[in-house]
């Protein structure tokens, strides 16, 4: 990455991707993608959009080399890349400016690739994310009791940022309150909240799944209902 990215995780986050975004800060050189790359040549770049300057790098390789840019799309880039309102006109335009050059846009949803397309200005492909195939639904004769008598158990296995631990603070107080329990699996150990219990750090996908399985009657995916999560989510 740029020199400027560690300021990524720094109070100046927001300063440094609103300069990033009018092209001031925050460029990775070309000299570095080329020596990355060495003496490979290929066909085609595959980029997923998450972070602009990986994005920005990809695309200024693409047009040097004349190959065509494949997009893997399953976040809105300025709900992670935080800028000053000034700003947030010049950022989506150099997002869509990419996106729009790109050979192939794979959207997650056919509702990203709708609103996609009205706010940068092209369509896209619906590319539905695979199931691994170690992963498998529990069998159904093992939902038949509730893991703890007399009690719903619901588990979250995730981050705690990007909404998902304001919504469970803003809902647990109702589930608590109608017998339920939350045990939730992450990093990261959450505020103490009646009725969540923290299982732990993630492990393996499988080994996750598998006491995922064992210990909950099911899964929950606590999307924020706040204003600033809503381009994302919805």
């Amino acid at each position: 990455p740029a020199a400027s990215s560690r300021f990524n995780l720094t109070r100046f986050a927001e300063l440094k991707r609103s300069l990033e975004a009018v092209g001031l800060v925050g460029r990775i050189p070309d000299a570095r993608v080329d020596r990355a790359v060495g003496d490979f040549q290929p066909d085609v770049v595959v980029s997923v959009m998450e972070r602009f300057d990986y994005v920005d790098a990809a695309h200024r390789y693409c047009r040097r080399r004349n190959i065509p840019l494949a997009l893997v799309v399953h976040d809105r880039l300025e709900s992670f890349d935080r800028v000053y309102g000034p700003f947030a006109g010049a950022q989506q335009r150099r997002i869509a400016a990419i996106y729009r050059d790109a050979a192939v846009r794979f959207c997650i949803s056919p509702e990203m690739e709708r609103c996609l397309a009205r706010e940068y200005g092209a369509p896209g492909t619906v590319l539905y994310p695979n199931r691994s195939e170690d992963l498998a639904a529990r069998p159904a004769d093992d939902s038949r009791q509730l893991r703890q008598h007399g009690q719903l158990t619901i588990g979250y296995a995730g981050a705690l940022n990007y909404g998902y631990g304001a919504r469970i603070a803003e809902v647990m107080p109702v589930l608590e309150a109608a017998g339920m329990r939350l045990r939730i699996y992450s990093r990261e150990a959450p505020q103490p909240l009646p009725g969540v219990e923290y299982a732990g750090s993630f492990r393996r996908t499988a080994d996750l799944w598998n006491q995922l399985q064992r210990e909950c009657d099911l899964v929950w995916l606590p999307y924020s209902h706040g204003q600033e999560m809503r381009s994302l989510y919805q």
